[in-house]
């Protein structure tokens, strides 16, 4: 008999909280520190059988029942070690005793996982100035649960079939493992260097003809359908066949005969072959029609691929140029911006502007930056279409 147990769900939440502290080093550059953490209650667990034998708790931890080889209580009488031995004859020899024997298997749904996540989050950002800025973040976290599974506790093949749901501290451990190891080195890559140049039309179109996978299969299929036709001629027209034989033509292994004749043994012969695909020949010569059907096929498919090839390609290069001219655009915003923002802190420090001048000046250098950073994702968004097509270049 197979039945599900569901606990009495309780109400199942995530808390979140962050604190942050930011510290300007220069007018032009911010560093924060931050610590964010969360914490699951009450999180579904599942089991695939939760009828178990429960252990019994010691010192030393948990310990199930010893069993025979046959499956029941070890005892001085019920100690069988062979599986192709006699059986345990004797009445006392019983398996161990689930939570319900009246049960087979039975499915649980408990509302008692737990989840744990803690961060130490930090940056240092560089605003945008002399048409240069960069931002580095780095976060050590560790998230640790009781179950990893969205809902049920064997979501890979190689776990426990059942998690051990009577103590869920047994299950506790590290949520998302990201490396092998916990030796795992880290290195820092500078990537914010200005946008590369696109490169030609030319140079992009011979890409995509070279590395598009569409217009490789269409060249492929053409390829194809050339040699059924030629596969197909080959059963229409006439096959002549020679043949050309030279060796010795005697009962004995000799080039010539015995005394007195001195007759020659060796010889030679030719034969010609010509057959016509007469019988055949309407059959043959329409898998010929049948063929250069295809081929036409072939031809139009991979002129169509091309035209589409070329049209995209067209497209998304027009757009990675307006995308890489913007860019050059919102970077001089960018620049004059902060030159702005340098002369009215200058004129505030000697008592020419008013704060209210310098607010807007910041307000205006955060907007252009913003839009550079747009104008940066619209860029590599057009540059990545482009490589779609033709790969990397």
């Amino acid at each position: 008999m197979r039945s599900t147990y569901v606990q009495r769900p309780k109400r199942d939440y995530v808390m979140q909280w962050n604190l942050n502290l930011q510290q300007q080093l220069t007018p032009t550059l911010a560093a924060m520190v931050a610590y964010v953490g969360s914490r699951g209650v009450h999180q579904p667990f599942r089991v695939d059988e939760a009828n178990l034998v429960i252990p019994t708790k010691g010192p030393n931890g948990y310990l199930w029942p010893k069993v025979d080889v046959f499956g029941n209580i070890y005892s001085p009488v019920c100690n069988a070690t062979d599986p192709n031995g006699p059986p345990d004859t004797d009445p006392s020899c019983l398996p161990p005793n689930p939570i319900n024997p009246a049960f087979g298997s039975v499915r649980g749904m408990f509302y008692e996982g737990h989840s744990y996540y803690n961060a130490l989050e930090a940056q240092l950002a560089k605003r945008m100035s002399h048409g240069f800025q960069a931002q580095g973040t780095f976060t050590w976290a560790k998230s640790m649960d009781t179950s990893s599974a969205s809902v049920a506790g064997d979501t890979f093949g190689n776990s426990i079939s059942s998690l051990s749901w009577f103590d869920l501290r047994l299950s506790r451990g590290l949520a998302v493992l990201l490396f092998k190891d916990f030796n795992e080195n880290f290195a820092v890559v500078n990537d914010f260097g200005s946008p590369e140049p696109l490169p030609t039309f030319d140079e992009v179109n011979a890409a995509g003809t070279r590395n598009n996978p569409d217009f490789r299969a269409a060249q492929a299929a053409l390829q194809q359908a050339t040699q059924e036709v030629t596969s197909a001629w080959g059963g229409v027209l006439p096959a002549v066949t020679l043949d050309y034989w030279y060796g010795i033509d005697a009962n004995q292994f000799a080039t010539r005969t015995p005394a007195p004749d001195h007759f020659s043994n060796l010889g030679s012969s030719a034969a010609a072959t010509l057959q016509l695909p007469i019988w055949s020949w309407g059959a043959n010569f329409s898998k010929v029609k049948q063929a250069n059907l295809q081929k036409k096929q072939a031809v139009v498919e991979l002129s169509a691929a091309q035209r589409t090839l070329l049209a995209k390609l067209r497209s998304f290069y027009n757009e990675g140029q307006a995308a890489r001219a913007e860019l050059e655009l919102l970077s001089q915003s960018v620049q004059l911006a902060s030159e702005s923002l340098r002369l009215t802190t200058l004129r505030y420090q000697s008592g020419e502007a008013t704060v209210l001048e310098v607010v807007d000046a910041q307000n205006t250098l955060t907007a252009a930056s913003n839009a550079y950073d747009d104008g940066q994702v619209r860029f590599r968004v057009a540059l990545a279409n482009i490589q779609t097509l033709t790969g990397k270049f």
